[in-house]
């Protein structure tokens, strides 16, 4: 039997990690639990990982190679400036065929673990700033007097709906809907 790449190796500690973080937090999980996940031996873990922070940083890399390609995806099927916007938002959110539930609910472990760690917080920051200058350049498009505070603004409420749905008071699927309602009274109606 052939081995495995080391791309595929990595993706599986990653996937490991992932699976963990579904039931538990981040400083819960062990790496020994991480290998045991990926159904790897821990020594392979730690040949490709220097440490289980790394295979977070690679965790926050996967989720946000994902939702840029979602965001792609989605925008490239639609025009105008609003409906981009628009697109980007059920992306995040994780609406639609492409919906990864699972993600959406990895990435709320991963904004609080970034609270926590300057160098997760870096990584995350930086996925949020991609949705910020995105958002941005539509909102310029349209006109908008200041984009940029208009852009942070639906990105905070992105990531609101994100805390608010893991504690249960954002329903299922309401949350990309809240966030229409917000462009429609920032944008649309205005």
């Amino acid at each position: 039997m052939p081995r495995a790449s080391k791309a595929v190796r990595r993706a599986q500690i990653v996937e490991g990690l992932a699976t963990l973080l579904e039931h538990r937090s981040y400083a819960e999980a062990s790496v020994a639990e991480i290998a045991r996940e990926a159904g790897l031996a821990g020594g392979l873990v730690h040949y490709h990982f220097a440490s289980k922070r790394e295979i977070l940083l690679a965790l926050v890399d996967r989720l946000a190679d994902s939702w840029r390609d979602r965001v792609r995806t989605r925008q490239a099927e639609v025009r105008g400036p609003v409906r981009r916007i628009r697109a980007l938002i059920d992306a995040t959110l994780a609406t639609g065929e492409d919906a990864r539930p699972r993600d959406v609910g990895l990435w709320t472990t991963l904004g609080a673990e970034a609270a926590r760690s300057e160098d997760v917080a870096h990584a995350f920051r930086g996925v949020l700033r991609e949705a910020q200058r995105l958002l941005e350049d539509d909102l310029d498009a349209l006109g908008i007097r200041d984009p940029a505070r208009t852009a942070r603004s639906l990105v905070a409420a992105m990531e609101g709906v994100f805390r608010l749905a893991a504690l249960g008071l954002v329903p299922a699927g309401e949350g990309a809907d809240l966030v229409h309602r917000l462009v429609d009274a920032l944008v649309v109606e205005r």
